[in-house]
């Protein structure tokens, strides 16, 4: 249905760009309407990002992981037909047979090509920075701060509104590949979109970089399923190049060529079996694991960012002395910072006071190295 209702918006936007193009004549309101198919492209794939969340949430998955990989596979698969193959089709019915002739004129499909990947690169990038759940986060604080010692909040429920929000990876994983996939899909008919999506995964990059380090909070231990997962769905980016080589082939030549054919042929086998599979069974070799970690948890906990019963509110005090004990016996300078906070701590207990420890440069509230 959001898709559909993707369809019908596009398809609309044409026909009145094509109905008026003469009277638009050449002012800048004959570009208007690509700008309007990306914004249209735009909010259709916001939906489709929450809608997609939702369905995988009452899925029930078992890990983290697994959530955000399915998140991620569908959201990129949704958004790729959102911003291209509905894009040709719309394109398609409008002009019909015309459609080749007129491909490169104005209000053909290279330039709705054009302003959907100048918007994929800019616009959806800086978006992120005025999210509708981050503002509403401010007003909850906002409220909260107003309400001050009349607020019947609880600690743990002011603890979640004051956090700073986390990166969604599932997204973000979903920009990337719609980003790619665009511009393999569009590159035969429109050579610009692999430079513009190179420079687009850059911009994307620093924008992400900025946001995890100066908004977001420190992202959830993950495993690397996701990333496994992921280069599997590499492969169908071959799928969608070989489908766009059919598809401007019949556009443009009114037949299929042989070698698109054998692209489409060659992408399906390694999607539905892959040749590194077909590898490693007549070569007899396997994947060695990306990990592969035989110290014992007692040596390697230190490196943790958390622990299940640390994390878990009922057993979070216990658990917190027994990690603080623990650090306590790696080094002397260890025992140091955990004499010193449990000396702080039961002081300022005995006297009713809140507990405020100062702040050390390149290490955490206890002043051990590495731990977050």
């Amino acid at each position: 249905m959001i898709l559909a209702a993707s369809f019908v918006a596009i398809l609309s936007i044409k026909k009145y760009q094509i109905t008026n193009l003469e009277s638009l004549g050449s002012s800048w309101w004959k570009y208007f309407a690509s700008s309007l198919i990306f914004l249209v492209i735009f909010i259709i794939n916001e939906v489709l990002h929450l809608t997609l969340r939702k369905i995988c949430a009452y899925e029930m998955y078992s890990t983290l992981s697994a959530f955000n990989t399915a998140v991620a596979s569908r959201l990129s698969t949704s958004m790729w037909v959102n911003s291209c193959l509905m894009l040709v089709i719309a394109n398609y019915l409008v002009h019909g047979q015309e459609m080749k002739n007129k491909i490169d004129k104005q209000g053909g499909l290279i330039y709705d090509v054009l302003f959907v990947l100048l918007g994929s690169v800019f616009i959806t990038p800086l978006s992120r920075f005025v999210q509708i759940d981050h503002i509403y986060r401010y007003f909850v604080k906002r409220n909260i701060r107003n309400q001050g010692v009349l607020s019947k909040m609880t600690q743990q429920e002011a603890n979640f509104w004051f956090e700073k929000p986390g990166m969604d990876l599932a997204n973000h994983y979903a920009i990337y590949n719609n980003l790619v996939m665009m511009a393999v899909f569009f590159m035969s008919i429109f050579p610009l979109a692999l430079f513009l999506a190179l420079l687009g995964v850059v911009f994307i990059y620093l924008v992400d970089k900025f946001l995890l380090l100066r908004v977001y909070s420190m992202p959830r231990a993950k495993s690397a399923e996701i990333v496994y997962s992921l280069l599997h769905y590499s492969d169908f980016i071959m799928i969608t190049f070989g489908l766009s080589q059919m598809i401007f082939d019949k556009i443009l030549l009114d037949t299929v060529s042989v070698y698109s054919w054998i692209i489409m042929i060659i992408a399906l086998t390694n999607y539905l079996f892959g040749f590194h599979y077909l590898i490693m069974n007549l070569t007899n070799k396997r994947r060695k694991l990306f990990f592969q970690n035989n110290s014992e948890y007692e040596k390697e906990r230190v490196k943790f960012l958390n622990e299940y019963d640390r994390a878990n509110p009922v057993t979070q005090g216990a658990a917190l002395i027994n990690f603080l004990k623990y650090l306590q016996g790696k080094d002397s300078q260890n025992a140091r910072n955990v004499e010193q906070f449990f000396s702080e701590f039961s002081s300022k207990m005995m006297y009713g006071e809140a507990l405020h420890l100062e702040p050390r440069s390149n290490s955490n509230e206890l002043g051990i190295p590495g731990q977050a």
